[in-house]
């Protein structure tokens, strides 16, 4: 496996992610970014933002018919998405681990990863 360079721009971006708190889409860590570097291209922001989901220093959360959103908290854990406002908080639940097992046992498949987003109103739209 090839290390990768920690470079000034990666470390901005990282850390935007993490100041952020908000999973933000690439185009929020850009401006987040842009406001501490002005000559920083989107190209390189997104780049990165890539670079550190495959390496597993950021998670990158697909969501369906939206941008995809990025999370420095990278064990697991699943989300939930205010569908009036577009909020997106951290849900700390194991509620999927006897899913995963049924899922082993009438299949074979060892599930190695998934992405799941709950939607809702948060209390402020409720």
């Amino acid at each position: 496996m090839v290390k990768k360079r920690n470079t000034t721009q990666r470390r901005l971006v990282y850390s935007s992610v993490c100041e952020l708190k908000c999973h933000p889409t690439a185009d929020e860590v850009y401006a987040g970014v842009l406001a501490r570097q002005p000559n920083i291209s989107k190209g390189t922001v997104y780049r990165n933002l890539n670079s550190l989901a495959e390496d597993g220093d950021l998670l990158r959360i697909n969501i369906p018919n939206a941008p995809d959103r990025f999370d420095h908290n990278t064990h697991p854990h699943y989300h939930i998405k205010c569908k009036a406002c577009d909020a997106f908080f951290d849900i700390e639940a194991d509620c999927l681990g006897g899913v995963e097992r049924q899922i082993f046992e009438s299949t074979g498949f060892s599930v190695l990863a998934h992405d799941l987003v709950f939607s809702g109103l948060c209390p402020k739209c409720q």
